[in-house]
């Protein structure tokens, strides 16, 4: 009876044993499984993080890289600046502005050191001068939307061909805003082109005032920046260089037709005088020559002049114009977002120039050294080769 219990017993626990067995198994496989999941998660976290940390460095490397060009070419240009300079004693107080001017108004360093090019290769003399006329180009090139160096380029062109009358910087911006304003044309185009006239136009007495009126006028009638310009110059030329023909013609219509009269009644009242003389089209053709000028005064002689009388008595409302314009756009999104951005630019730039002052150090020593270096570098080579050689012949004899 108890041999049978035993029995029972010992095939139970067999039993028992054996379900045990199978679900050690069971679990082994599954802690497996549970193990390789955990290693792939780990591994895709490694994975994710190493690839982040990669991007970040490359990041990194990147903005560096920017920011040391950056640096390199805002000091390239400055140094450009400097080559105008008999003095340079205030040159670092000048860098100082230049930075605070890109920040103040948006634009890149290195535009702003363009524009700086421009008015002291055009005749600002002192550091005064210097910065009032930077000031007033980046405003004039914000309200216009254009680049701080075109709009500089326009300026200066504008002050040296009325140096003779001292026109205020501030007074060209604004007539020149005014131009864009009321005519079809830009404050880029006005820039690259207001040369082909503004030197002309202040020999015969022309006020600037009235050459903004009249280019105003003509763009709005079609005739686009560039022609208008040239047109323009055309209509004085033919009054500076008087042909035969035109003399004789403006005899025959009773008017003067001369630089004096020009000077004296001004564009306006010049064009005037020949609109109520009656000249026909063959008539205004002998005096004005070629088909250029012909066109302009017929243009600005349109309804009676209307137009160019309407944007010739808008200049005297043209103050203020400029700075209102940056009040405008100061408020927008880009704008912000431009200031931002050049001072993001400018704190690049002062920390790469102490590394950049390393760097110019080392290469300064290296070629101060180059002698001692070359020379080094001559006997490194010559103790390689003579026991490269002695080698040579201790394996051949071997």
């Amino acid at each position: 009876m108890m041999a049978g219990s035993i029995a029972k017993l010992v095939v139970s626990l067999g039993a028992n044993t054996s379900q045990f067995e199978t679900d050690m198994k069971r679990a082994t496989r599954m802690s497996k499984k549970e193990m390789q999941k955990l290693e792939r998660q780990a591994k895709a976290l490694n994975d994710k993080w190493n690839r982040h940390f990669k991007n970040l460095g490359l990041g990194v490397a990147a903005g560096l890289a920017v920011a040391t060009k950056s640096a390199i070419d805002f000091e390239k240009s400055m140094a450009e600046v400097s080559t105008l300079l008999d003095d340079t004693t205030s040159f670092d107080k000048l860098t100082e502005s230049v930075k605070e001017l890109s920040i103040q108004f948006g634009a890149a360093p290195t535009d702003q050191a363009k524009a700086l090019y421009h008015i002291i290769s055009a005749g600002a003399s002192t550091a005064a001068e210097q910065f009032e006329n930077l000031t007033v180009a980046n405003k004039l090139a914000v309200g216009g939307v254009t680049d701080v160096a075109t709009a500089a380029d326009g300026l200066t062109t504008v002050l040296n061909a009325y140096s003779a009358v001292g026109l205020d910087v501030n007074r060209i911006s604004d007539v020149l805003f005014n131009t864009m304003k009321n005519g079809k044309t830009t404050i880029g185009e006005l820039s690259q082109s207001i040369g082909n006239v503004a030197t002309i136009a202040s020999q015969t007495g022309v006020s600037f005032e009235e050459i903004g009126a009249a280019v105003g006028t003509l763009t709005k009638s079609g005739i686009d920046t560039t022609r208008s310009m040239d047109a323009l110059r055309g209509v004085l030329s033919a009054v500076l260089k008087q042909s035969d023909q035109s003399v004789a013609m403006a005899q025959e219509l009773g008017i003067e037709f001369n630089a004096t009269a020009l000077a004296a009644k001004g564009l306006h009242g010049f064009l005037a005088d020949i609109a109520n003389s009656g000249a026909t089209s063959e008539q205004l053709s002998k005096l004005f020559g070629r088909v250029e000028g012909l066109n302009a005064v017929m243009a600005l002689g349109a309804e009676d002049g209307r137009e160019f009388t309407d944007q010739l008595e808008s200049m005297a409302k043209a103050s203020g114009l400029t700075e209102e314009a940056v009040g405008k756009m100061a408020d927008t999104t880009a704008f912000k977002v431009s200031q931002a951005t050049s001072a993001i630019k400018i704190i690049g730039i002062e920390f790469t120039d102490r590394f950049l002052s390393g760097v110019s150090g080392a290469a300064v020593a290296i070629v101060d050294h180059i002698d001692h270096i070359t020379q080094a570098i001559e006997t490194l080579v010559a103790m390689l080769v003579g026991r490269l050689a002695v080698a040579g012949v201790a394996a051949f004899t071997a």
